[in-house]
């Protein structure tokens, strides 16, 4: 017996009922806990699938899960079976329906930044490589105090000076570096080693707000 591809629906499918008939092996498994860790997989099999087949808008995702989440919210909730646990998904569900509908209304007018306009949307590592290119420029400017011009940077990462100045452009944008002269230098973090926590506590209720905020605007 050979296991579905990744790629195929069935994969999906094959893992929902693994991981079911794991849950029903446990006799304290209540029905919402088991269709709430089961409805995940489902969902994300429904996703990836659509998400490679059609062309979906961002934010497909979000209404995807949110409309899941909402559904077994509402049937823990008015079923009795979990009532609490049913109130929280509905909120949970609620927000990720919110911050769907408004990705999909509102960021398919805007533009990513140049230096992500070009990458292919499919292509997941192709992100992920330009993210790190990104961070070594970002590294490789810590490492030196003398300002490096967009034809030194781009000599020294092997990259092309148009595609280096739109990730310089990026990384100035987002407060990384500093433009003195023809130049860039790198800013050091505010917080030093503390500065990833201080971020992620700023950006959270920005990102929790975001879909209200888009909303009412």
């Amino acid at each position: 017996m050979s296991l579905p591809d990744g790629d195929s629906p069935l994969s999906w499918l094959f893992a929902a009922i693994l991981v079911t008939g794991l849950l029903a092996a446990d006799q304290d498994t209540t029905v919402l806990s088991a269709t709430v860790a089961t409805a995940p997989v489902v969902g994300a099999g429904i996703g990836s699938y659509l998400g490679t087949h059609y062309d979906l808008p961002d934010g497909s995702n979000s209404l995807l899960a949110g409309g899941s989440l909402l559904v077994v919210g509402c049937y823990g909730w008015i079923a009795g079976v979990d009532p609490l646990a049913g109130k929280l998904l509905v909120i949970a569900g609620s927000w990720f329906v919110l911050d769907g509908a408004t990705t999909v209304r509102y960021e398919s007018q805007t533009s990513p930044p140049a230096v992500f306009a070009d990458l292919d949307d499919e292509d997941p590592r192709a992100a992920m490589d330009q993210i790190n290119s990104i961070g070594a420029i970002y590294r490789g400017l810590r490492a030196v105090t003398q300002p490096k011009t967009i034809d030194q940077l781009a000599n020294a990462h092997d990259m092309n000076p148009e595609r280096m100045k739109a990730a310089v452009d990026y990384l100035e944008s987002t407060g990384k570096l500093e433009r003195i002269g023809n130049g860039y230098v790198a800013v050091e973090p505010r917080w030093g080693q503390f500065t990833p926590f201080v971020s992620f506590a700023s950006w959270l209720p920005r990102r929790l707000a975001k879909p209200i905020t888009r909303a009412v605007a």
